[in-house]
């Protein structure tokens, strides 16, 4: 059970990381918009509509739009992310299986 809050922890701390850059360098684009760690913190929750009160964006519309596409975004690289992880843990357990078979073929 530990090692499944462990992950899910892993997986929101990457998530909110790569959405907090991804606001930082897109916040500045759009009039009257500031606060970039705390509509990060709100978004990151989930809470895009929240995020885009707190920025004080004038165009509240296309910064919803923008916090939406960091979003996205973010959810993918962390998922391409994840998928890397697996590819390389599955490589490695078929790699100490197969080793297994080959000392137990030489032992006989």
């Amino acid at each position: 059970m530990r090692a499944i809050a462990i992950a899910v922890a892993v997986y929101g701390s990457s998530l909110a990381t790569v959405l907090g850059s991804d606001i930082a360098d897109s916040i500045g684009a759009h009039a009257g918009a500031g606060h970039a760690a705390q509509v990060a913190s709100q978004a990151a929750g989930g809470d895009l509509s929240r995020a885009a009160e707190i920025s004080g964006a004038t165009d509240w519309h296309g910064f919803l739009d923008s916090l939406t596409q960091a979003y996205d975004s973010a959810f993918h690289t962390v998922l391409w992310g994840l998928a890397v992880a697996c590819l390389v843990l599955c490589t490695v357990v078929f790699a100490l299986l197969r080793g297994g078979n080959r000392r137990e073929q030489r032992a006989a």
